[in-house]
């Protein structure tokens, strides 16, 4: 019966960990899930080997020496290594996350496991059980957060967290109380693994259905920017960037419907903005603009592989009012002709550098660059219609706050676009507008 088990488990966790990079395979923005394929391959060594050890004995010292004993502390520091990764990465990757802090213990855990003397592997065990039931109880504690905030199929990540938890538990109890050996990991890893795999079926199928209603709510907007003879105009969007965005959702429906998802969310929050006629005059908060900008590059990334993009944004985000539509449309510019001929990719920066009295927000490319004398002439009487966005954020810069545009720019170095919004932006604007 236990060699069945310990076979069950086994190919439980492989079929998962296989099941796993399969997706990781097909799906672009499921990177994560690697992890915890790597977790379900840990489990699978870390179930094998502790059917030949038992964590009783390890510290008696009529018992060999044998590496097994290394190698079972090794894929248990292992499993708590991965899943404190994976569930930093699933939280953003914040600083302040515990699971970064254990990931590192884990991490020293694993590398000096195979070194761990036979008369300390005892209380390796334990120190490494405790590790595992701190990462299992902080992630069902994030699960939790996840049900309420993102979606229910974390419910199922919650409920076999809990399992491992009692399997863990019950395990020290056994041990501390020198009991008959048992190994509860055997019975309870194959149904760990069932919900896990639910929990990843659900998310996909959630991931499917919302981008679907998404795609819907999109379409409806559409149809009233097509009955709109000067909708395209007044919000200064491209027709052709809004249609190409439309087309690679149609097909990341079909090759990855996570990465459709996160694409419609953010062309939703860019027609948001863009379409709020209300805030096409006057001054909108920064926070607005930068959303507005997240969503586009976020939609850019997609597109165009080889181009990076960097924030430097001051902690928390200034509160300061700019014209609307000011920073996107620079960041496009820069995409659209920054890098024209280049054959490696590109990077584009944003800088917000608050000083006393004003703020100094600058756009910069490394791409080919300008003369000097093309860079001038952007800002200055229009020539043609390729100068347009350029010149209108210039002009609206220059009006409200006296100053616009700052452009320097050298062949073959990159390109800087920057101008500064003095700290009563709010009050700036309001007079524009009275004045109008």
């Amino acid at each position: 019966m236990t060699i069945f088990l310990r076979s069950l488990c086994v190919l439980s966790c492989l079929g998962s960990g296989f099941y796993c990079f399969v997706i990781f395979r097909n799906f672009k923005k499921s990177l994560n899930i690697t992890w915890f394929g790597l977790f379900c391959f840990s489990m699978a060594f870390f179930t094998n080997f502790s059917y030949f050890v038992r964590p009783d004995t390890l510290a008696l010292e009529t018992r060999p020496t044998v590496i097994t004993d290394n190698l079972f502390l090794l894929f248990f520091a292992m499993t708590s290594l991965v899943l404190n990764i994976y569930a930093h990465n699933m939280s953003g990757k914040r600083k302040t996350d515990p699971h970064r802090l254990l990931a590192l213990i884990s991490g020293v855990a694993t590398l000096s496991a195979m070194l761990i003397p036979p008369s300390l592997n005892m209380a390796a065990y334990f120190f490494l059980a405790s590790l595992n039931l701190v990462t299992s109880l902080l992630s069902i504690i994030q699960a939790i957060r996840f049900v309420k905030e993102k979606s229910r199929a974390f419910f199922f990540s919650a409920f076999s967290l809990s399992l491992i938890i009692a399997a863990i538990t019950v395990d020290l109890v056994f041990r501390i109380r020198e009991l008959p050996f048992l190994n509860p990991l055997l019975y309870i890893t194959p149904v760990y693994m069932f919900f896990q795999l639910l929990r990843l079926s659900n998310l996909y199928n959630e991931s499917i259905m919302l981008t679907q209603k998404l795609s819907a709510s999109l379409s409806d907007t559409i149809t009233k920017i097509n009955h709109s003879s000067d909708a395209l105009l007044c919000t200064q969007m491209k027709a052709d960037f809004l249609y190409k965005t439309l087309d690679l959702i149609k097909q990341k429906c079909d090759e990855d419907p996570f990465t459709a998802e996160d694409l419609t969310v953010s062309l939703s929050k860019y027609l948001r903005h863009t379409l709020n006629f209300q805030q096409l005059k006057g001054a909108v908060p920064l926070n607005n603009e930068i959303e507005l900008t997240k969503a586009y590059i976020s939609i850019e990334r997609e597109r165009n592989k080889n181009t990076t993009f960097d924030y430097h944004f001051p902690n928390p985000l200034p509160e300061f009012y700019i014209p609307p539509m000011t920073i996107q449309p620079l960041v496009e510019n820069a995409i659209e002709h920054g890098f024209k001929g280049q054959k490696e990719g590109g990077k584009i920066t944003i800088t917000i550098i608050p000083y006393r009295n004003y703020f100094h927000i600058d756009i910069s490319d490394n791409g080919i660059g300008m003369d000097e004398h093309v860079a001038r002439s952007l800002t200055e009487e229009l020539h043609d219609t390729a100068r347009i966005g350029i010149y209108n954020i210039h002009t609206r810069l220059k009006n409200l706050f006296g100053k616009g545009l700052v452009i320097q720019s050298a062949p073959g170095v990159g390109t800087s676009v920057s101008f500064v919004v003095p700290a009563n932006s709010e009050e700036l604007a309001e007079k524009g507008d009275s004045d109008e």
